[in-house]
């Protein structure tokens, strides 16, 4: 009897070290890692990016602020020659394929901010065009930008998609005011090229597998730290009941970008085009397209055959 009873709670015991050994085992999760582009354009746009200087002053000569109009043609324009080499360095880029690098920890993304100043870069450009009247060098400024916007959410985990979304606005706004003042080569040229960077856009998919392989990954490597456990509920205890209101839903700027591509086709077939604000297409909540009521618009084919 004594001894059954021995090897009973022996059992009990085993089986006990073997259930908390269990529990505590880090879970054995395979994270692809992407093989990048070589040169990668990503890169190159974080390089010129970081060129950029005068920032603040770009930022306040495109903005819709009353004060924005105490920036001259002539002090745009030196803000455009400070910045010649930067231009240059992206616009040199669009010849390599782009890929975000995999994002496998927890980290800042300080490149951002200057990808943000590189796109007002580029509106500051357009704008100044077409002060000029170079109507089609401004369109090629404002796609610039959205390819920009678009080439960055290649790979790019969730905050890298909604930097993706504000600069694709920011080469939007005055995208849509040069497509109607382009002559018809310009206009067919520019929705050419439109349709050419959209067709680079990634799905909400495609967005949300990165973002899972990131939260996999910083959670690993914090289940394979010590006290991990206590850091966590921490963590989390602090993010319940932090004050504020809950962040804004982004605008999504892809259905006026597919609308300027139809006004672009319009005018380079018909020599004109609506001057009726940019139309709210339909879009999904992915970041990356119209819905299907969207797509039902006239192709290319068809509106050339017109």
């Amino acid at each position: 009897m004594g001894l059954s009873l021995l090897v009973f709670f022996v059992v009990i015991a085993l089986s006990g070290v073997a259930w908390w050994q269990w529990i505590h085992a880090v879970p054995n999760v395979s994270i692809p890692a992407p093989i990048l582009p070589s040169p990668n354009a990503y890169d190159e746009y974080v390089a010129a990016s970081t060129m950029v200087t005068g920032a603040s002053d770009i930022g306040a000569a495109v903005s819709k602020d009353p004060s924005a109009s105490t920036y001259t043609p002539e002090a745009r324009a030196r803000l455009l020659e400070q910045n010649a080499t930067a231009l240059r360095k992206l616009r040199e880029a669009f010849r390599y394929e782009c890929l975000t690098p995999a994002v496998r920890s927890d980290r800042a993304f300080p490149e951002y901010g200057p990808m943000r100043d590189m796109a007002r870069l580029l509106r500051l450009e357009g704008q100044l065009r077409a002060v000029r009247g170079d109507r089609g060098g401004a369109l090629d400024s404002s796609l610039d930008a959205i390819r920009l916007g678009v080439d960055i959410e290649r790979g790019a985990v969730m905050i890298g998609s909604l930097v993706s979304i504000a600069i694709r606005a920011i080469g939007s706004v005055d995208g849509w005011e040069n497509a109607g003042h382009v002559t018809p080569s310009q206009a067919r040229a520019g929705a050419m090229r439109l349709e050419a960077i959209l067709d680079r856009r990634v799905s909400y998919a495609d967005v949300l597998r990165e973002e899972k392989y990131f939260g996999q990954a910083v959670m690993i490597a914090r289940f394979r730290t010590p006290g991990w456990r206590r850091r966590f509920f921490g963590d989390m205890n602090e993010i319940t009941t932090a004050p504020g209101a809950p962040p804004e839903r982004p605008r999504l700027p892809s259905g006026e970008q597919v609308a300027m591509t139809f006004r672009l086709y319009s005018l380079a077939t018909t020599g004109s085009s609506t001057t009726s604000p940019p139309i709210t297409t339909p879009t999904s909540p992915t970041c990356g397209g119209p819905t299907a009521a969207a797509r039902r618009r006239p192709s290319r084919a068809t509106l050339l055959r017109k």
